[in-house]
């Protein structure tokens, strides 16, 4: 029944590691890339989307972020009783599936772009 679970989990992982890749490409420092990967993830992300929320009433702009997206994904099961009491306040936490899928491409294929840039224009 919920068959779909396993393309969006691929999708999910890809794109977890096309950031790190990007981000590996971009900075090539391995511990400094940790940590801004790990950084990014944690903490700037949230810090983004929280101002989008709270000072710029972004609506859903705050979902589309590039991580958000891809986490959307393959969400939590236990936040199905969160969300729908959001639902019914008007509010959705989570991106549908299909909008996490096209977003999530979208992002991947901008890693890509931007690690095939940093490796053309890199002196390996």
């Amino acid at each position: 029944q919920d068959i779909h679970v396993i393309p969006t989990y691929f999708l999910m992982c890809m794109g977890y590691m096309l950031f790190g890749l990007m981000l590996g490409l971009l900075i090539r420092r391995t511990g400094v890339t940790i940590f801004v990967y790990f950084g990014y993830i944690l903490f700037l992300e949230s810090v983004i989307r929280y101002y989008c929320m709270f000072e710029l009433e972004a609506g859903r702009g705050m979902q589309f972020l590039p991580l958000n997206a891809i986490e959307d994904l393959a969400p939590v099961p236990s936040s199905q009783i969160a969300e729908q009491f959001l639902q019914e306040q008007g509010f959705s936490m989570f991106l549908s599936t299909t909008e996490a899928t096209v977003a999530s491409i979208l992002y991947m294929g901008l890693f890509i772009a931007i690690a095939w840039w940093r490796l053309r224009r890199a002196d390996l």
